[in-house]
Parts: C-alpha cells; sequence; structure tokens
C-alpha cells in the first residue's frame, strides 16, 4: 500500500521503542507479537521502502519510574501493589497476558538492553546528543 500510494518519503513503524529483531527467547503471546512485527521489517526492507526505526528500550523512562505498574505514576515509597491474592498463576485475559510477556521480555530477560548497536546499522542516541547530561538506570 506504501508504494501504490506513491506519496510516502519515509515509513515509521511503530514499535513501541522495542527493537523486535534483538528478542530472543520472548514468551506468548509476545512472542509472536515480535515475530509477526520482524517478518514486516523484512517485507519492507525486500521493497525498498525508505523507513527508519525508533528503539528506545521499550519506553524504560515511562516504565521504571513505576516499577512497571500502570496505576502509579511514580514508584510507591511506602507500599507495593501486589495484584491480586499474591498468588498469581496465570492472566486470564489476552491484554493483560501480552502487557506482562512484554514487561518479561523487556525487564527480566533484559532484551532491549543487552546488545551493542552496529554502526552500519544504527547510532547510539547519546552520541547524537554528547551535550545532553543523561542518568542511567544504576
Amino acid at each position: 500500500a506504501i508504494k501504490e500510494a506513491g506519496n510516502i518519503k519515509r515509513f515509521i513503524p511503530s514499535e513501541f521503542g522495542m527493537d523486535v529483531d534483538r528478542v530472543d527467547g520472548a514468551v506468548e503471546p509476545a512472542k509472536s507479537l515480535f515475530e509477526t512485527k520482524s517478518k514486516f521489517r523484512r517485507v519492507v526492507q525486500e521493497e525498498g521502502i525508505p523507513y527508519t526505526i525508533v528503539c528506545a528500550n521499550y519506553f524504560a523512562r515511562s516504565c521504571l519510574p513505576s516499577f512497571y505498574l500502570p496505576t502509579f505514576e511514580a514508584s510507591p515509597k511506602d507500599r507495593l501493589l501486589i495484584l491480586g491474592d499474591g498468588n498469581f498463576k496465570e492472566a486470564t485475559d489476552r491484554l493483560t497476558k501480552l502487557i506482562l510477556a512484554v514487561g518479561y521480555s523487556a525487564f527480566v530477560k533484559g532484551d532491549q538492553t543487552n546488545y551493542e548497536i552496529e554502526a552500519s546499522s544504527g547510532v547510539e542516541a547519546s552520541a547524537l546528543y554528547p551535550h545532553v547530561k543523561y542518568t542511567t538506570v544504576e
């Protein structure tokens, strides 16, 4: 559809800040999502469509302050939310399963931080903006 339209200069897919080609060992339902997005990347490349992929380590800035708890804007100082009765076995709805699987891939497995950026295909943002003082998670 992009090629048929003829007026698209650059395609920027929504990757949710993740590099789906670097995910290793994801669990369902995120695994299927990542595989589909990765296959779509190959089609875009094979068709010669100009594209830019933005990977931001799964928007860690948005998730880390709240320990990946979507109900908090910042980490609680005096309490921690335990979902359910604390004996969480499995999510029953697909959306919760997907959110937990993506969080597992990003924060438990470290799929978005355990790789070097190849100069031929990408650049580290801090190299583009050396004047900006960055704060690390450590």
